[in-house]
């Protein structure tokens, strides 16, 4: 294959793929990242409610308490989990041990939705009239976000 036969491969080959990645672009089946990642629920809450800057305070304050417990908790979770995990590394694992630890694991879920609950309880109590019917309506569409952000499922398989 002489040189000039090899550039026009070549260029031609470079042309195909530019105009496959314009057809992928144009074709709009794929999923353009939102600039900024995902909305903050934060923010969309302080906006959506319009809160004035004493209720931003008061939201702060209540924010940065949830997230403490809730990093709490989930260090708890996680040390339970790692002593139910350890019960697997021997023949014959202490099944009532087991039990004890799968109930901890469970309450921990009931106080993890507690503090949930509590915390959005906390938020609409601060809300005036006309910001608790945002609140609600605000609460509704958030529904699906807060269901999902339970543990993660299991991890993928290995190849």
């Amino acid at each position: 294959m002489n040189r000039n036969t090899l550039l026009t491969v070549a260029v031609i080959g470079l042309l195909l793929l530019n105009l496959g990645t314009l057809a992928f672009l144009f074709s709009g089946r794929h999923r353009p990242v939102p600039a900024g990642g995902p909305p903050r629920l934060d923010r969309m809450i302080t906006e959506e409610l319009h809160l004035n800057e004493a209720q931003q305070k008061q939201f702060e304050r209540l924010k940065t308490e949830h997230h403490r417990r809730f990093v709490e908790l989930d260090q708890r979770e996680k040390q339970t989990r790692d002593q139910l995990l350890d019960l697997l590394k021997t023949d014959s694992p202490d099944t009532t041990k087991a039990d004890s630890l799968m109930a901890a694991l469970g309450q921990i879920r009931v106080e993890r939705e507690r503090l949930n609950f509590n915390h959005f309880r906390d938020l609409r109590a601060m809300c005036n009239a006309g910001q608790k019917s945002s609140f609600d309506d605000l609460m509704e569409r958030l529904s699906d976000f807060i269901n999902r952000s339970g543990p993660p499922g299991p991890p993928p398989p290995r190849p």
